[in-house]
Parts: C-alpha cells; sequence; structure tokens
C-alpha cells in the first residue's frame, strides 16, 4: 500500500507518467501501437494513484472493514486495520516488540512467513478480534 511517505512508489508513479506522456508525444510509429502502450501504461497509474486516496480515507475512518475476509485477504485487512487505527508502523512494531522495519516488511510481503502468533498480535494491536 502506497503511503504518504512511500517515496519508491512516488518515484515509480513519476516515472509511469513521465513515459506514458513520452508515448503519447511520439508520433512515429503505428497509431494503434501507441494507443496501446498508452492504455498499457494507464491501468498500473490509475492503481497507484489510487492508492494515497485510500490511505486518506482509511485514515480518516470513511471505508469501512471487512466484517469477515477471506484467509487470503487477511493481510490486507490487516495493513487497512493498522491505518484506519491510527499506529504508525512503529506504534505496532512496539506492541510486537519488533522494529518498523520488520512491520514494513510483513506489510509488503503480505505476512508471508508471519507466525500464527505474529498475525493474532498484529489483529489484536489494530482492534480486529481474532476469535
Amino acid at each position: 500500500m502506497l503511503t504518504p511517505g512511500g517515496q519508491a512508489q512516488w518515484r515509480a508513479l513519476r516515472q509511469l507518467q513521465a513515459t506514458l506522456e513520452a508515448a503519447r508525444e511520439r508520433r512515429t510509429g503505428r497509431a494503434w501501437v501507441r494507443a496501446l502502450k498508452g492504455t498499457a501504461l494507464e491501468s498500473p497509474i490509475r492503481g497507484i494513484e489510487a492508492e494515497p486516496r485510500e490511505y486518506r480515507q482509511l485514515r480518516d475512518g470513511r471505508v469501512p472493514l471487512a466484517e469477515a475476509p477471506a484467509v487470503e485477504e487477511a493481510p490486507r485487512v490487516l495493513a487497512k486495520a493498522r491505518i484506519r487505527s491510527g499506529l504508525s508502523r512503529g506504534a505496532l512494531a512496539a506492541h510486537l516488540d519488533t522494529t518498523a522495519e520488520q512491520v514494513q516488511r510483513f506489510e509488503l510481503s503480505y505476512y508471508a512467513g508471519a507466525s500464527l502468533d505474529t498475525l493474532l498480535a498484529v489483529s489484536r494491536a489494530v482492534g480486529i478480534d481474532p476469535a
């Protein structure tokens, strides 16, 4: 999830936008190829641009969390719940007795490799009853 401080994601967004603009300005080649390149770039740009909006909506409590998410949705729900609860990665790390960097790795990897105990602790820390 793109956060306001996610500099790598912002750089990637700017690069995609610049590439799209260059593709639109280029007048060489076939029109359908240019259109296809533009379409291929627009989708990831829209996705990246939507993430900060979603982050602000979660942070401000304007987006409800899923009541009972499917197991495969649990990692994303945990990240959203952390934002909605107002916990920073550092604050969650303190609850888990780990580092903010580890929490970031958990979230970026969708909690791959995290133990069940860790997932339950994260759930409780962000206000989700794991029962």
